[in-house]
């Protein structure tokens, strides 16, 4: 049990990091698009932004599943919600004028910035529990395709 739990914190450790490295892209592409607007990326980055998040869950389960003894897609799941749990507090604890700034909260926030319905989100946290999900069961593949 103490195993199980140590990979599940490993893997929500890889999916909050990457995440924070998404923010981090998000805020020096903003940056670099307030200096120069005709850049050409203006376009992709939103496309850039959503893999990393997905890739961030994927990876993160995908760590978990590496190396559990079968298919756990429940420890990635508590992973996953444990990410988004922690999603919901930083986008809670951020001042309204920066909370655009942490990506991981996007689905948090209607169009306009401001906290949607819980009925707006819902739909949004899918595809990150799926990747989770999804990377924890390739990870177990890859583990036993490897020994």
């Amino acid at each position: 049990m103490k195993e199980r739990v140590k990979w599940i914190t490993i893997g929500f450790g890889f999916m909050v990091g990457v995440q924070v490295l998404a923010s981090l892209l998000f805020i020096g592409l903003t940056q670099m698009l307030k200096d120069s607007p005709n850049l050409v990326l203006e376009r992709y980055w939103v496309f850039v932004i959503f893999g990393l998040t997905l890739g961030a869950f994927f990876f993160g389960g995908f760590v978990i599943g590496r190396v559990e003894e079968a298919p756990r897609i429940t420890d990635a799941m508590i992973a996953g919600i444990a990410t988004l749990a922690l999603s919901i507090i930083v986008f809670l604890a951020l001042p309204e004028n920066s909370r655009n700034q942490f990506t991981g909260s996007k689905w948090l926030a209607d169009p306009s910035g401001n906290t949607a319905s819980p009925w707006a989100s819902a739909p949004l946290i899918a595809p990150a529990l799926i990747a989770s999900a999804l990377g924890t069961y390739l990870g177990y593949l890859w583990r036993r395709a490897t020994r």
